[in-house]
């Protein structure tokens, strides 16, 4: 899945694969590192160039926040380094602390077409992938959610990593993915 990346430096937005969240790309404008937004390229497609501008005013904010406290590579790294899991504990670290539930929430809509083609697969009896998609991208936008809640708290890590599907009316489905934010430091 491709996600947005933004340049703090000239505002530039693009998308790159989601791969590259853990090494962000470089600007094509100005050349410093892009920050990851976690936010979904289709998820960006969908907003108007009014939300755009917030979204890039609220990265702005941020950047001048975390410029005035810690590094802001430090906080790309928190961001990216984020473990996962849906046990309780992390071979080979100790939790120092626990900083409380977190919890993302996605609800997306099917659309025409996944339904469409979701009916002529159920005719023939077969899977639908088109569903199967749209399922993965609600729980990849519900983590990066919770994740970004965690690194709010102050966390390095999730415990207890749990997810809630629900089917709404009008070909809506929802994700919510919870866990507790914890401070985790190697043995």
């Amino acid at each position: 899945m491709r996600y947005i990346f933004y340049c703090p430096h000239c505002g530039f937005t693009g998308s790159d694969v989601q791969s590259q969240a853990y090494k962000p790309p470089n600007c094509p404008e100005c050349h410093n590192t892009l920050k990851y937004t976690g936010i979904p390229q289709p998820e960006w497609k969908e907003k108007t160039a009014e939300e755009k501008a917030l979204w890039k005013n609220k990265w702005n904010e941020e950047l001048v926040k975390s410029s005035s406290g810690a590094n802001t590579e430090d906080a790309i790294n928190c961001r990216i380094n984020h473990m996962l899991t849906s046990g309780y504990n992390f071979e080979g670290y100790k939790i120092t602390s626990y900083n409380g539930i977190v919890s993302g929430e996605v609800v997306m809509g099917t659309g025409f077409l996944s339904e469409f083609s979701a009916s002529i697969t159920d005719f023939f009896g077969k899977t639908s992938e088109e569903f199967s998609i749209k399922m993965m991208q609600a729980k990849e936008m519900a983590v990066s959610k919770m994740t970004d809640a965690s690194v709010a708290q102050n966390g390095n890590a999730i415990i207890g990593v749990a997810f809630n599907y629900t089917a709404f009316g009008n070909n809506m489905i929802g994700v919510s993915a919870n866990g507790t934010s914890v401070v985790i430091e190697k043995l």
